[in-house]
């Protein structure tokens, strides 16, 4: 056991420049959130935090990877909270849907993206939290146009720094 706590509490150095990409990731998940809440706010803004997670995936790649990554990610966690909300209310649906969503979510992810990111959790938590907040009224239907709109704009900034030098993540990994 002390091991296992030694290993989890032990800093490790990253590769060279690898903080820059970590604040980056950062910066736009908070920015994400900042004018979510400020546009809509702070209840229904707070929500984009989920949507924002997408900064995370693909962190270290070139413009084309996330460009494609945030497409089909940002697609399916909002798909996924839409029929998490669609089945809120057919309380013996919930549970057989959030499991088919568990298996096909993991399934497609290890089998057809696999990239750099915190794997499918997202994409399933996207339907168990849709399923709850859709029981709440319109509540559930807000927290999907939230995902779409932070996925959109998280996606958007992500893009747009890398704009100016699509391939500089790559290249600076492989120094």
């Amino acid at each position: 056991l002390a091991a296992v706590i030694r290993d989890l509490c032990t800093l490790r150095p990253q590769e060279p420049g690898a903080w820059k990409g970590t604040l980056r990731t950062g910066i736009i998940s908070s920015v994400t959130v900042l004018a979510a809440s400020a546009l809509f706010g702070p209840t229904i803004g707070a929500m984009a935090l989920f949507g924002a997670m997408l900064a995370q995936w693909e962190v270290g790649r070139g413009l084309v990877a996330r460009v494609k990554t945030a497409l089909i990610v940002g697609a399916t966690m909002t798909g996924s909270m839409a029929l998490g909300v669609s089945v809120a209310h057919e309380r013996l649906w919930v549970i057989p849907v959030l499991m088919a969503v568990i298996w096909l979510t993991s399934a497609g992810y290890y089998s057809f993206v696999l990239t750099r990111g915190p794997g499918p959790l997202h994409l399933f938590y996207a339907a168990a939290i849709g399923s709850y907040f859709g029981m709440f009224g319109d509540i559930g239907w807000h927290g999907v146009e939230m995902t779409a709109f932070s996925t959109a704009m998280t996606g958007a900034m992500t893009w747009l720094v890398l704009l100016p030098d699509p391939r500089r993540p790559e290249r600076q990994i492989g120094r």
